[in-house]
């Protein structure tokens, strides 16, 4: 074993040391302090601006990745004339590989900015890596050039971006993909707590263990501070403990145990000296007074709330006179004597589907309401400064894989707001929880199991972590920073991984009566401790106000006033304000936009459906037929249809091209007759907009890849011949399994207009469906697929798919033709600078060299191949004819760092080589590593607790001697088919 560990170092390390060797002699690579770009802006506030800038490489560029925050406008990035992304107003930072549109010698990024109301700027960084291993780095600047109305003038620097926006210096929140799921588990059954000496925080803080659980103590789960200052805890079993910190804070000097008839409370909060206690199995929200030894004195149920357990009755915040309480969708939604400020109209599609809501109840009335709904399991809440509650929401692991699949998202729950989800496992049609009408997430966080929500400016932080808002992911052992910054009704956000222990089950968090965060552990009937998480003397730090800053904040400030404005409106259903809610309909800002179609939902449709009926078809229609078409009325179909095909969609914005997608589904629930005898004028408007381009469309509903799938839905339901062709030969060919689980999906039901090749290419993908990944509930959804399909085909195509029909998969083995060895080429035996690339090779022919030389399998040229590695569309761009050849010839010699190869080494003494798959359900105690680049189906399963060591190394899976089998001239071809595919 001892043999294989050195040997495993010596293989793993070699090719970093040499590459190290390389950089450290061309002296390319300096250690240097984080660094962000500027937010620069137009000094005239001119509607549209363009902010370019030029950099020269002169060496093939590998890696070059984008960093892009936009505010208060559209943007749309060129790279070297070629459109990159258009990036919607109010996204979060987007963050994109572009080396496939690098270039040697000059490059130009470009930026076409489109401003809407509020301060614009945008902030770009991107990172390149060249072929000899140095970096450089292309921020935004004062040297950018601004143009205008064809006038040249500078841009106008606002200030750096503050790096925790930007996640400069910060650690980031990615998974490795051999992070157990299961790590709680080594917690459970121990009898002592994790030592902080094992944890990470971020440098400035340090952790103490204050007390460790006593084994007749349970496992704790929600924790908060009583008037006195004491740490009070609730049991995952059964009752409450109260313990008394000693002068200094760094000891637990008194605990008492307090007898209380209340099950597994998941939130507690104090107020007005009354503890108030959310008791999940008790099933019901309680009020309690403590007396001084530890005595329950009075104790009332305040409301119950029937339902299962398991997604249940959650945590528990007080604020401005209310006591909101958060709930998972096992608690029955609630109906009797209470206040819904959600939209009646909104869709639920039957009372089976559940959902998880956050109530608030007025301490003084004891008056109740519904504030928001549509979660699945948000267990923690908190309410910032400003008034904004956030919640940490989790995934539905049972959808892993699928195109429906939304994973754990921080959120924003906004009164009256509807998240989008519902209990809907394993039926067909799938729910797509996500929808224009709903609320989106703040930011997306991935693998996580959500526990409590924290934020609290009374904490004895240093700036920024002070006003963060930090999210507890039990499962992980993680606290996460969200670093928030004002945007509009919304934020700009960014998050960072503030503490990590394994194992540390940490379930709640409370600020101390000395400034300190204090956390504790447990759940599941793990070891619980409570901690102490701190600042180190002389960590204080201030945030000096930059100047876009400073603008958003007071913008930010304005546009609260009218989601305030809009918020009473449909408090109170008054609807002689309708015409304040129709000037806020189209906004751009999607959070203001949304409270106004609320405030319009809540308002008696007669008020307003003439309206929208008689309406032109712009912006604001499209929002305010969103609104009718939640009401589900089938006599107001025909008209709204009928100004429905009146609209281009590809004039409308992404956002309006979802909501217009969304209303020709929603018509079509509605009135089925009506939308079918229309069916040829929509099919035609809805092919307009099949997406056509390769670069990145991004909005708050979603991106360009999000559309085509919910397009191809709609095209599905109206039985579209068309579409065919389209999934065979975009959907089923992508290399996304989402676009062809989308694809499968679409065509289940259709009967007609296939070709025998379109037929075998779907039964093809359901053929190879083994190798997708995903969670429980991807195999049943892949036999329905199939099954519905199946149920499609005439006696004649079953003959013609007899062989793919009685195997449900089919051999993946990749066999290299049969070639004689030609030559073990070197560089200088092929290139020949005398002749130039025009000269040499045919391109037509070329193409054909790239499929038998087995490229294909793993790179794209246009639609041709698939994208496993490296899309090779542009590489002409980037590489000269030396730089190909080399680059075919030596693999290893430059490879980004998500295209190498992993070695995993067992505790047994194996060692495994390949690419660790990381799609599929991450909760799995197993890491799959796919071992042959060529095969999809030679996978390795590991235990993750197996692994012993990972390493990844400085190589390609790109086989060596690739040219070896051809000859001069069709290498020549090859190349000449790579530097230039498209002519």
């Amino acid at each position: 074993m001892k043999f294989l560990r050195c040997l495993f170092h010596i293989v793993s390390v070699i090719a970093s040391v040499i590459a190290s060797v390389i950089v450290m002699l061309s002296g390319s690579l300096t250690a240097a302090e984080p660094m962000t770009p500027l937010w620069i802006g137009e000094p005239t506030g001119a509607a549209q601006w363009t902010a370019s800038s030029s950099r020269t490489l002169a060496e093939p560029p590998v890696i070059a990745k984008l960093k892009f925050a936009c505010d208060f406008a559209q943007a749309t990035i060129r790279l070297n004339d070629h459109l990159v992304a258009v990036v919607a107003p109010y996204c979060q930072l987007t963050v994109l590989d572009v080396g496939q549109w690098m270039q040697l010698g000059v490059n130009r990024l470009e930026v076409q900015v489109e401003k809407t109301a509020g301060p614009t700027a945008i902030a770009l960084q991107l990172d390149i890596r060249q072929s000899s291993g140095s970096t450089l780095q292309w921020m935004s600047d004062a040297s950018w050039n601004c143009e205008r109305e064809s006038q040249s003038i500078s841009v106008t620097s606002l200030g750096h971006v503050r790096p925790e926006l930007w996640g400069a210096g910060r650690r980031d929140i990615e998974l490795s993909p051999l992070e157990n799921y299961e790590q709680w588990r080594q917690a459970l059954g121990s009898d002592s707590a994790t030592e902080p000496a094992q944890f990470w925080t971020v440098p400035g803080f340090e952790v103490a263990r204050l007390r460790t659980a006593a084994a007749d103590e349970s496992s704790w789960i929600s924790l908060t501070q009583d008037p006195q200052g004491r740490m009070i805890i609730s049991r995952e079993d059964q009752g409450l403990l109260r313990m008394t910190l000693n002068e200094s804070h760094d000891a637990v000097a008194q605990v008492e145990a307090i007898a209380v008839d209340l099950k597994e409370c998941r939130g507690l909060a104090f107020h007005d000296g009354w503890l108030y206690a959310n008791a999940n199995n008790s099933k019901g929200l309680y009020r309690l007074k403590l007396n001084e030894v530890g005595t329950v004195e009075q104790m009332t149920c305040l409301r119950e709330f029937p339902g299962s357990v398991g997604h249940g009755r959650n945590d528990l915040t007080i604020a401005d006179g209310w006591l909101y309480s958060i709930h998972g969708d096992s608690v029955d939604y609630p109906r009797d004597n209470i206040t819904d400020l959600t939209s009646p109209l909104r869709h639920r599609s039957g009372d089976s589907q559940r959902e998880g809501q956050l109530l608030r109840m007025n301490l003084s009335s004891g008056q109740w309401e519904v504030v928001c709904a549509g979660l699945r399991n948000p267990y923690g809440i908190a309410m910032y400064p400003s008034g904004e509650l956030f919640s940490f929401d989790a995934d539905n692991e049972f959808d892993m894989g699928t195109p429906w699949y939304r994973p754990t998202r921080f959120l924003a729950l906004g009164a009256g707001g509807d998240i989008g989800y519902r209990t809907a496992e394993g039926r067909l049609p799938p729910r797509f929880h996500d929808q224009p009408e709903n609320l989106p997430p703040v930011l997306t966080i991935g693998r996580s199991s959500p526990t409590a929500v924290f934020c609290d400016p009374m904490l004895a932080f240093p700036e920024p972590y002070r006003n963060a808002v930090y999210l507890l992911d039990w499962t992980y052992g993680r606290i996460l920073a969200v670093n928030l910054a004002p945007r509009g009704v919304g934020w700009r956000a960014q998050a960072e991984l503030f503490l990590q222990g394994r194992p540390l089950n940490v379930t709640d968090v409370a600020t101390g009566p000395d400034g300190a965060m204090y956390l504790i552990t447990g759940g599941r009937k793990t070891q619980s401790a409570l901690y102490r998480v701190s600042a180190k003397p002389g960590s204080d730090a201030r945030l000096t106000a930059e100047p876009h800053e400073a603008a958003a904040k007071a913008f930010a400030d304005r546009q609260r006033l009218k989601r305030e404005e809009l918020e009473l409106i449909a408090r109170h259903r008054n609807d002689s304000q309708l015409e304040v809610i129709f000037d806020y309909l189209a906004d751009a800002d999607p959070l203001l936009r949304n409270r106004a179609r609320i405030a319009l939902e809540r308002m008696p449709t007669s008020r307003w459906r003439a309206r929208v009926m008689e309406s032109a078809t712009d912006a604001t229609w499209l929002y305010a037929a969103l609104a009718l078409a939640q009401a589900s009325e089938p006599t107001d179909v025909p008209m709204l249809l009928q100004h429905w095909l009146e609209i281009d969609p590809k004039s409308m914005t992404l956002s309006e091209q979802f909501v217009w997608l969304r209303l020709g589904e929603l018509f079509l629930n509605s009135n089925p007759p009506v939308v079918l005898e229309h069916t040829q004028e929509m099919e035609s408007q809805l092919l307009r907009l099949w997406p056509t381009g390769t670069e990145l469309r991004t909005a708050n509903e979603g991106t360009m890849v999000g559309l085509r799938q919910r397009l191809a839905q709609l095209l599905g339901l109206l039985k579209s011949e068309a579409l065919i062709p389209l999934v065979v030969n975009e959907l089923l060919s992508s290399s996304l399994q989402e676009d062809r689980l989308a694809g499968l999906l679409a065509v289940r039901q259709q009967r007609s207009g296939w070709t025998t090749a379109q037929r075998r290419q779907q039964f093809t993908t359901f053929a190879t469906a083994e190798t997708m990944q995903g969670g429980e509930g991807l195999p049943r959804f892949i036999e329905g697929l199939r099954t519905e399909s199946l149920a499609t085909l005439s006696d004649q195509e079953r003959l013609a798919l007899q062989d793919l029909l009685e195997a449900k998969s089919i051999e993946r083995q990749v066999a290299m033709p049969s070639r004689p060895l030609v030559r073990n080429w070197k560089l200088e035996d092929l290139h020949d600078s005398s002749q130039p690339a025009s000269s040499q090779g045919d391109r037509v022919r070329g193409a054909q060299i790239f499929q038998d030389a087995l490229c294909a399998r793993c790179h794209r040229v246009g639609k041709l191949g698939t994208s496993v590695g490296p899309d090779l569309s542009f590489v002409g761009r980037r590489f000269s004819q030396r730089d190909l050849l080399q680059s075919i010839l030596e693999p290893s010699r430059s490879v980004a760092e998500n295209y190498r190869l992993d070695v995993i080494l067992t505790h047994a003494g194996t060692i495994h080589t390949g690419r660790i798959l990381v799609a599929g359900d991450y909760r799995a105690e197993k890491i799959k590593l796919q071992t042959d680049a060529l095969r999809a189906d030679a996978i390795v399963e590991i235990a993750k607790q197996e692994v012993a060591e990972h390493r990844q190394l400085e190589r390609s899976p790109m086989p060596d001697n690739l040219l070896d089998t051809f000859d001069k001239s069709e290498i020549r071809d090859l190349i000449a088919y790579l530097q230039h595919p498209t002519e």
